[in-house]
């Protein structure tokens, strides 16, 4: 993993330049505000590259903006946003929005990862959310980096699940974690990470973080006329 922000290599000033060149639709890169609200954050990054929320918001607003999203749409039982409440808010929108998941489930438990009174609330909660309608869901299928990748050929960002170290929610010492991935140069995929801004992944480094206890998923959103 690198990252692409502060003070940069030759390399990666060389990689950013690449991205202007071939006119990737770039998103604005935020920080999330608490360790809860990765979710928010990259709904309104992704808002910000499809030009439903201004690039220069200024970091008050954008403050109020996620605190808004999370006090509205967080889990009531579980601490973040289901993948079901981020595509909700993405489509409310007028985005064309698809939750992605590799489970017919939609949210598996893997390892007893979530207290099972959890697990049963975080899966009603999602299916509350799909229920609300907006967005489509594919589920049951191969979603894997070279999904991604057709994804973001279509002009299509993904907001992708990834399983991460950290200890935010008292319990483990890995989390589940929500990033924004806008971007495939044909060496590296471009990411927004809400914890450590913007990144560059290997197809190894992606697909190893997609593996996570709730199961492979993500959110495609884009403009209704892409392909």
């Amino acid at each position: 993993m690198r990252f692409l922000c502060g003070n940069i290599s030759i390399e990666e000033a060389a990689a950013a330049a690449q991205e202007e060149e071939s006119g990737m639709r770039k998103p604005k890169t935020y920080r999330q505000q608490t360790m809860e609200t990765c979710g928010p954050c990259c709904i309104l990054m992704a808002l910000t590259a499809f030009g439903r929320e201004p690039r220069d918001m200024g970091r008050d607003r954008y403050a109020r903006r996620e605190a808004d999203l999370y006090k509205s749409f967080r889990c009531t039982d579980f601490m973040g946003m289901t993948g079901a409440a981020v595509a909700h808010v993405l489509a409310r929108y007028g985005l064309r929005v698809t939750l992605l998941h590799e489970s017919e489930q939609l949210i598996e438990n893997r390892g007893g990862y979530f207290p099972q009174g959890m697990y049963n609330a975080l899966l009603a909660e999602h299916m509350h959310r799909i229920g609300q309608g907006g967005f489509s869901v594919e589920a049951g299928i191969a979603l894997d980096t070279d999904r991604i990748r057709a994804e973001l050929a279509a002009d299509r960002m993904t907001i992708v699940q990834c399983f991460i170290p950290g200890d935010a929610d008292g319990i483990h010492d890995h989390v589940l974690h929500w990033i924004l991935v806008y971007g495939w140069d044909g060496s590296v995929f471009r990411a927004c990470d809400p914890l450590s801004g913007r990144i560059a992944l290997t197809d190894r480094e992606l697909g190893a973080m997609m593996i996570t206890p709730a199961g492979a998923s993500a959110i495609a959103v884009g403009e209704h006329g892409a392909m």
